[in-house]
C-alpha cells in the first residue's frame, strides 16, 4: 500500500536543504497466507465436566526478516535496509513519511547535519517486492561520509580513470528480507534548473508502466551516462539509482548512480576491462546555458530493445558530442 504522499519531492527538497548548508558551511554537504483452523470447541463433551485446550503456539513476528538487522530495525522501524558500497559506503537506510525528515535527522531520529541515507517515500519495500526502480539520496559530505563516494564513480572518469569504477563495479543493497547484489550500468550528472537547460525528473520514475517506458528511461539514461560497462539490461530488470548533490562552477547538480538487480542463477562478476569513458561535451556555470551529456550508446545492451526494434545493435543518441 502507497504511503501518504507529499507534494515534496527528494530534489527539491535536497537543493532547498543543501542551499542552506552551502551558506552555513561553505559547500560542506549537499550534501498470508490465511490459515484455515478447526473450529474451536466451545462445549465441553457430555463425558467431561471441563474444557481443556493446548496454549498456542508461540508466533514469530518477523517471519522473514534477516537477523542480521532485527536489533537495528527494533530501535528504528522506518529502517527498510542497509547500503554497502566497497565498505565506502556502509549505512543503514531509512524511509519516512515523507522526504523531508531524514534530510537532517540521524537512525536515532536526532537532528543532525548530515542526515542519513533514506529510500523515496513512494518506493515500496513489502517483504520480497520491491518498485521497479529504488531511489537512495544522501548528502555528499566534505568529510567522505554518506553519498560522497558516488562523487568518484563520476568526476575521475573525466579524465579517463576508471579506477573507482573498477574497483567496485557492483554495489550491496539488501533490504529487511534478502541481500542483493546490484551491477552498476550509469552514472548520469543531472541538471536542476530549467534556467540553464534540460532538466530530467529521474525522480519520477518509480515503477514503469509498460516496456516502453522502461526502454524510454534507460536509454535516457545510457545516452547521458558518462561511463560505459559491459552490463546488459532487460525489461523486468529492477533498478537501484543512488543521488547526491553536487555544485559544479556553482551549478545545481545532481550525480546519480544507476545499477540494476544481479538476476537469479547470474553471476555477479562483472568483465570491467571492458568499461570506457563516454565522450560527452562537459559545459556548465553561471552564465552558460546547460549541454549536458549526450553520447552514443551501443543498446544492443539493452536486450529487451534490441529484440524489439529487430535489429542486433543499435546505436542511440539524441546529439552526439564527442
Amino acid at each position: 500500500m502507497e504511503k501518504n504522499k507529499s507534494k515534496k519531492t527528494m530534489p527539491m527538497l535536497l537543493a532547498t536543504a543543501c542551499t542552506a548548508f552551502l551558506a552555513m558551511y561553505y559547500f560542506t554537504a549537499c550534501s498470508g497466507t490465511d490459515i484455515e483452523t478447526e473450529p474451536i470447541i466451545t462445549t465441553p463433551p457430555a463425558t467431561t465436566t471441563a474444557a481443556t485446550t493446548e496454549p498456542p503456539p508461540p508466533v514469530t513476528e518477523f517471519p522473514d526478516m534477516l537477523p542480521d538487522y532485527l536489533d537495528l530495525w527494533e530501535r528504528n522501524n522506518d529502517m527498510v535496509g542497509w547500503l554497502d558500497v566497497g565498505e565506502r559506503i556502509n549505512e543503514p537506510v531509512l524511509q519516512g513519511e515523507d522526504n523531508e525528515f531524514y534530510i537532517d535527522h540521524d537512525f536515532e531520529k536526532r537532528p543532525r547535519f548530515h542526515g542519513s541515507i533514506t529510500a523515496d517515500y513512494k518506493n515500496e519495500f513489502d517483504g520480497y517486492s520491491l518498485s521497479d526502480n529504488t531511489l537512495l539520496y544522501g548528502h555528499n559530505m566534505k568529510d567522505g561520509t554518506f553519498f560522497k563516494p558516488l562523487q568518484s564513480y563520476y568526476t575521475p572518469v573525466l579524465n579517463n580513470d576508471l579506477s573507482f569504477y573498477k574497483q567496485h563495479p557492483v554495489i550491496n543493497f539488501n533490504t529487511m528480507y534478502e541481500k542483493i547484489e546490484w551491477k552498476v550500468f550509469g552514472v548520469v550528472l543531472y541538471n536542476t534548473q530549467a534556467e540553464y537547460g534540460e532538466v530530467i525528473k529521474f525522480w519520477e520514475y518509480i515503477d514503469f508502466e509498460d516496456e516502453d517506458a522502461f526502454h524510454d528511461y534507460i536509454l535516457t539514461i545510457m545516452d547521458r551516462s558518462v561511463l560505459f560497462t559491459d552490463v546488459d539490461i532487460e525489461y523486468g530488470d529492477q533498478i537501484l539509482s543512488l543521488m547526491t548533490c553536487w555544485y559544479p562552477d556553482g551549478l545545481d547538480c545532481r550525480i546519480v548512480v544507476h545499477a540494476r538487480r544481479v538476476r537469479p542463477g547470474e553471476s555477479a562478476e562483472v568483465d570491467v576491462s571492458k568499461a570506457k569513458m563516454n565522450k560527452v561535451n562537459n559545459k556548465y556555470g553561471r552564465g552558460e546555458k546547460w549541454v549536458g551529456e549526450i553520447g552514443a550508446w551501443d543498446s544492443s545492451y539493452l536486450t529487451s530493445y534490441r529484440r524489439n526494434s529487430g535489429s542486433a545493435a543499435v546505436t542511440t543518441t539524441a546529439d552526439t558530442t564527442g
